[in-house]
């Protein structure tokens, strides 16, 4: 889970017209079709892929209509699969989408005819400097009408979630807030389209939200309060709170004589969350009373199988350690939690090793399997995983490793990128989409923009065939490096078009000379 920020809303409520800013400029038409992969940073819907277009910076001219980079823009997802040949694109919306929250999901979602995003503001203050340290949750219609803020708030980190239910849209945002009292207080609170609060959590001490985007629930905890002392309790409590305007539910409380299978805790006990996967909440569970025990227990439990009652949902927990030695490898953040009896991590002596609960108590193994060693993967940086695939960064190329080859201890490593890139998790994670990879390329001279390239091209190849269609695919001609100019995708600024052809022109050679 990501460090909690907290975050001050201002303009809770805001609805400002922006259609008037647009200018001459003209959206597109014809946007019908079904959506897939909200929530990053291209969005498939009907034949277009919609995506953000290259990475601009918080800090540029975001007047609607005077953005280009770093605006959506669309291109047929044909075109787009037509590797090696620059589709023609357009712009669907010319304001910035940017976040700096959370590489996972940071992006923008489509819901009917219009997208839900998150830009820096554009007004300016009484001294005439750019509020672009404030975020504007904003939605635009397709056609590049009808565009309003939701809600703002300060800083471009602030957690957030778009979610549809049936023909409603709700956004929520992690912040901070003033309470009744005058004191600051973190919180959840969720607005309809129009920048009404629907809702809002009780104070939040933690939260996590789900690593399905359209997962419409997420969790928080916070200290229980005596309401006859007037003081928050030693033990904590958990609640769903609803993304979609439903009421929030007590799901678990540490109250009281508090049973575990390894002992009794009379102070009651504390939860916190260690992941939220789409159909499981990962926790772990101390003692108040550290003199019974010291040890963090870790639980797992469908989230389905949750009710409001706490007390039938602590028979539900299924306890998947009780804090040996190996519970920090096993429940680390990096960890693919992929079924409850099915942890996959990384360990530097046997590689992948999967954790089952189940033979936890096994005297010899303690429930860890060896798996798979691969020098190759021990030797790249592991970056997440979708359900299938495990995906990994190293010697400046990605590759993926499905998960049924690892649980069956098959060395199948695919390598997907054949041009080096710098690592994007700084601001895009890449997406995938049919055959094609699309990845942030901020290496000379790309100028950071999108690229969609085969991942299939190296497929069935052995070592000897990759290494010479990488050399073949990187050859240092003029017309070469050109025609990689050419896996871009996007609407390209004549400045950057400028920039590239004339890092081309200092760095490469002519045609006839390299004969």
């Amino acid at each position: 889970m990501k460090k909690l920020l907290g975050i001050v809303l201002v303009l809770a409520v805001v609805l400002s017209a922006l259609t008037a800013c647009s200018g001459n400029f003209k959206g597109v038409e014809n946007y019908d079709g079904e959506v897939s992969s909200n929530g990053g940073f291209a969005v498939v819907k009907g034949e277009y892929v919609y995506f953000i277009n290259g990475l601009a910076s918080s800090t540029d001219d975001n007047t609607f209509g005077k953005v280009t980079k770093g605006a959506l823009v669309r291109a047929k997802l044909a075109d787009v699969k037509d590797f090696g040949k620059t589709p023609a694109s357009e712009v669907v919306v010319p304001k910035l989408i940017y976040t700096d929250y959370d590489s996972a999901n940071k992006g923008f979602y489509i819901f009917g005819d219009y997208v839900y995003y998150t830009t820096p503001s554009a007004d300016k203050d009484k001294t005439g400097t750019v509020q672009n340290t404030i975020v504007n949750f904003t939605r635009t219609k397709l056609d590049g009408t009808d565009t309003s803020v939701i809600a703002s708030a300060e800083g471009l980190s602030t957690p957030y979630r778009y979610v549809a239910k049936g023909s409603d849209v709700y956004l929520t945002v992690y912040t901070t807030r003033e309470n009744s009292d005058g004191d600051s207080e973190n919180a959840l609170i969720t607005y309809d389209v129009k920048g009404k609060e629907v809702k809002s959590s009780k104070a939040v001490s933690t939260y996590v939200f789900s690593d399905d985007a359209a997962n419409a629930y997420a969790f928080y905890e916070k200290k229980a309060y005596n309401e006859n002392l007037g003081e928050d309790e030693d033990f904590n409590e958990v609640y769903r709170y609803s993304l979609v305007g439903e009421d929030e539910v007590l799901v678990l409380s540490g109250a009281g004589m508090y049973t575990s299978d390894s002992g009794i805790g009379t102070q009651g006990a504390n939860f916190a969350f260690v992941k939220y996967t789409a159909a499981q909440l990962y926790l772990t569970e101390t003692f108040v009373d550290t003199s019974v025990s010291t040890i963090k227990r870790y639980y797992g439990v469908n989230v389905a199988d949750l009710t409001a009652s706490t007390a039938e949902n602590l028979g539900k927990l299924v306890l998947l350690n009780k804090g040996t030695s190996q519970a920090s490898k096993a429940f680390a953040s990096d960890s693919v939690y992929h079924a409850l009896d099915s942890i996959i991590y990384n360990d530097s002596t046997y590689g992948l090793v999967r954790y089952n609960y189940n033979e936890q108590d096994d005297l010899l193994t303690f429930g860890v399997e060896k798996l798979l060693y691969s020098e190759d993967l021990m030797s790249y940086t592991y970056c997440y995983d979708d359900g299938a695939y495990m995906y990994y960064y190293g010697n400046s190329y990605y590759y993926r490793i499905a998960i049924a080859d690892v649980l069956a201890g098959n060395e199948n490593i695919q390598q997907l990128t054949y041009t080096p890139t710098s690592g994007t998790g700084d601001f895009y994670r890449f997406e995938i989409i049919d055959n094609a990879i699309l990845i942030l390329n901020n290496n000379d001279p790309m100028e950071d923009y999108i690229c969609a390239y085969d991942i299939n091209a190296l497929a069935g190849k052995d070592k000897d065939a990759v290494d010479k269609f990488i050399e073949d695919f990187a050859a240092s001609t003029k017309t070469q490096a050109k025609a990689r100019l050419n896996y871009r995708i996007g609407v390209f600024t004549e400045e950057d078009e400028t920039a590239a052809n004339d890092y081309i022109d200092a760095n490469y050679t002519d045609d006839s000379a390299a004969e």
